[in-house]
């Protein structure tokens, strides 16, 4: 594709003084960047069916990020302190250095080597007949997005992993948890495309954890931290949702204390669960908690990979790296795959399941993709070494689930009448 435009400003660069020409002027340049913005991302979500009857149903539509804007956030912030826990110090200093930059300024050569790699997620899954909305445009992105978390000291945007931090929907609900603070607000990117949506989609409904509080002291995005990564919506109406710890002894005190649990947990608390189920018992839905080795990953995709309906896959350790309890009682009668641990340290596990007894998975896990063919799983290879290795997140941080569903009788089922 075109290469994008992208901003080499130092973060942060804060407006002009108001009241001022300098001022006006900045105000005029930012909105002919949303709207060169606006007019590429919302055609994309008209005619889009909104619904997603379970994680291994067919995937129809996508939305996956770009590299627009890629950087690395500050390491050494509280929320980024816990996320990042067990990483090396050369990444950690790396991200020092990359945090107020574009990586297309401090280092061209890996910028262009991680948007080919983007490229080809996007590309993978159009060939795999999913419908992939995406910015490739070639403009540059508004500064008030670059610079969103700059008044209280969080990081510059990111859109690299744009796709799980648009949002999550379960069923006919559209669910914002806000993930993190480096691209948690990337459906602001798309607020039209959001509307449209809705539009579209007359039993579309919202709910939403509250907007995190702009408090760097926080180890978390907000004191109510949930990271998309943390939840999967299973069939019947089930929601699991996976905390990492570093070992199970601190579980007690995770359950019971919700500000000791932002500093024990990576990718969200249980009470930011319990606080979302509050809203989803309402819709019929029900849950489990468990909790996994965060020496393994931050992050529950990064740990569990959904397959095919009856098929997932875990670490090949005792107890699978579960930790305070076995398997969860609604993966009982699934077959489990046994992923060797230094795969899962490259990525083995965020796979993209497809939902035909395909699922897009990194390259370099191969002895996983001869484990997946066992268990009746075709796997697709991607190759995502450089991105994965930069942030330790892989294709299935990379997309947001817009539609996925087995047997759709028509696009759009009966709802209330449109809006307007």
């Amino acid at each position: 594709m075109n290469r994008p435009e992208t901003s080499s400003a130092k973060y942060p660069t804060m407006p002009p003084t108001p009241g001022t020409p300098e001022k006006r002027a900045w105000d005029a340049a930012e909105k002919e960047k949303w709207d060169a913005l606006n007019a590429h991302m919302t055609p994309q979500f008209e005619g889009v069916r909104a619904y997603h009857e379970h994680c291994f149903a067919k995937y129809r539509v996508a939305v996956i990020g770009s590299l627009h804007a890629a950087s690395a956030p500050d390491p050494d912030t509280p929320e980024f302190k816990s996320m990042l826990s067990g990483n090396s110090d050369n990444l950690m200093d790396q991200m020092r250095k990359d945090a107020a930059n574009d990586i297309r300024e401090t280092n061209p050569k890996l910028w262009d080597e991680m948007a080919e790699e983007s490229d080809g997620l996007a590309e993978t899954l159009r060939q795999a007949g999913v419908k992939v909305i995406r910015n490739e445009s070639k403009s540059p992105l508004p500064q008030g997005l670059l610079n969103l978390n700059a008044g209280w000291g969080g990081p510059r945007f990111l859109t690299t992993y744009a796709g799980p931090s648009y949002c999550r929907i379960i069923k006919n609900i559209f669910f914002h948890t806000w993930d993190n603070s480096l691209n948690g607000a990337m459906e602001f990117a798309s607020r039209e495309g959001t509307y449209q949506l809705f539009v579209d989609n007359p039993d579309l409904v919202y709910y939403s954890i509250p907007f995190p509080e702009p408090n760097v002291s926080v180890p978390g995005y907000g004191s109510l931290t949930m990271d998309v990564a943390a939840w999967r919506h299973l069939p019947g109406k089930h929601i699991l949702f996976g905390f990492g710890v570093k070992d199970e002894s601190v579980i007690p005190a995770v359950l019971s204390d919700w500000k000791q649990a932002a500093y024990e947990c990576a990718c969200g608390i249980p009470q930011a669960a319990e606080f979302m189920m509050r809203m989803l018992k309402r819709e019929g839905f029900t849950y489990d908690i468990w909790f996994y080795d965060s020496k393994l990953s931050y992050h529950s995709d990064c740990i569990m990979a959904n397959l095919k309906e009856g098929v997932i896959a875990l670490p090949d350790l005792p107890n699978y790296g579960i930790l305070g309890g076995g398997v969860p009682e609604c993966f009982k009668d699934y077959e489990i795959v046994k992923m060797p641990v230094e795969e899962i340290a490259l990525g083995a596990a965020n796979q993209i399941c497809l939902g035909d007894g395909r699922s897009i998975v990194v390259r370099t896990a191969k002895e996983t993709m001869k484990r997946m063919k066992a268990a009746g799983v075709e796997p697709i290879p991607l190759k995502y070494d450089k991105i994965w290795a930069y942030y330790h997140s892989g294709p299935d941080c990379s997309d947001a689930e817009i539609w996925r569903e087995n047997d759709p009788v028509k696009p759009v089922p009966d709802g209330p009448p449109p809006i307007g």
